[in-house]
């Protein structure tokens, strides 16, 4: 345990806002993944979180991943793509309702000597920012939904986050 209780040496952040359609992306698919990342000894957390608050969930990690909707001109809705945060923060075009200011945060949280991850890693899924009040997903994110759920898994799996052993979810 860490001093501030916050558990092992890597945390899963789902990002997002579930009653804002597809925003809500990030928590579902890491949601799907929990049993899976906790029984690793992985911390998970799921929620809309901005800034600051953002980057409290992160002391007492070395690393750490973030799975977010993201806006970005190129590739259709549903692609993912796989970002460091200083990556994502240079994209000009690349919008998501979490990430302003993140990286300030982050450097306050340094200056202020708290435990923060050296790593930290954004599968950010492309997804169009018209978002409505719902708690369902578009049909492009629905229908792409699997296939991000098997990419992830795979991603977990190459840095080490998942070990090679157990079923994929059930999506259907």
């Amino acid at each position: 345990m860490n001093p501030d209780g916050t558990g092992g040496k890597v945390v899963v952040i789902g990002l997002g806002n579930t009653i804002l359609g597809d925003d809500g992306i990030g928590p579902l698919i890491v949601e799907e993944l929990r049993p899976r990342l906790e029984s690793e000894g992985v911390t998970v957390v799921t929620g809309a979180f901005h800034s600051f608050d953002l980057m409290e969930k992160m002391v007492g990690f070395s690393r750490a991943f973030i799975v977010d909707a993201i806006q970005v001109e190129e590739g259709e809705e549903g692609d993912l793509m796989v970002f460091t945060l200083e990556e994502l923060l240079k994209h000009a075009m690349l919008e998501s309702p979490h990430r302003a200011n993140l990286l300030g945060a982050i450097k306050v949280g340094k200056k202020m000597g708290l435990s923060l991850p050296s790593e930290i890693t954004v599968f950010g899924i492309r997804v169009r920012f018209d978002l409505e009040i719902t708690e369902d997903l578009s049909d492009k994110i629905s229908a792409a939904y699997p296939g991000l759920l098997q990419k992830i898994t795979g991603l977990f799996k190459e840095y080490d986050v998942l070990g090679e052993e157990g079923d994929m979810p059930d999506v259907s």
